[in-house]
């Protein structure tokens, strides 16, 4: 009785479509973002690669409580606030994952990629037909932790979304114990 009175009370389906909607978006984009970054990282020479990487990982020093305000400012300019751009955009870039499949890609035999530039292949061709398909395990890997962290964020989902419509599980959760009050266990 206490789940179906739970569910009358708050349309938890609703909130776990978004959770889900919200988490399957991140991690295909942070998937994407951070595996480009990644490959170039890894495999492009260009001038000042290992120190623009350095200050790329100089970002993950910074407590995500300083950025939060700014981008939260950014975030209402642009009238993302209740939506799910709102949502999602701010999270489309990670730091850590594109750290973590550059280390991946650089396992990867430079031999494979020498092979595919002889036959004429480009760095777009290169990464799709062959980085990518060889990097499964990183890519599921880092989709779990992409999964972990968007489906339990909290803060974010608290500072912009408005409505109950928009709610995602963890601010569901917490808008339920606040009508409800202590339960009796």
């Amino acid at each position: 009785d206490s789940y179906q009175d739970a569910l009358t009370i708050q349309p938890f389906a609703r909130y776990i479509l978004n959770s889900l909607f919200v988490a399957v978006v991140a991690i295909l984009s942070q998937l994407l973002t951070a595996s480009m970054g990644a490959y170039a990282f890894a495999r492009l020479r260009f001038p000042g690669r290992d120190r623009l990487f350095l200050l790329y990982l100089a970002t993950m020093l910074i407590p995500g409580q300083v950025t939060v305000i700014p981008l939260f400012v950014l975030v209402s300019r642009m009238g993302w606030v209740d939506s799910y751009m709102g949502l999602i955009v701010p999270g489309m870039f990670s730091v850590f994952i594109t750290f973590m499949l550059r280390q991946f890609f650089l396992s990867i035999p430079m031999e494979l990629e020498d092979a595919a530039k002889i036959d004429g292949a480009s760095y777009v061709r290169t990464y799709a037909t062959i980085v990518l398909p060889l990097s499964k395990p990183a890519l599921a890997t880092a989709s779990i932790f992409i999964f972990i962290g968007s489906w339990g964020s909290f803060l974010w989902p608290l500072l912009i979304i408005r409505t109950r419509e928009l709610r995602t599980v963890p601010l569901g959760l917490a808008a339920f114990q606040l009508q409800q009050g202590p339960t009796d266990i």
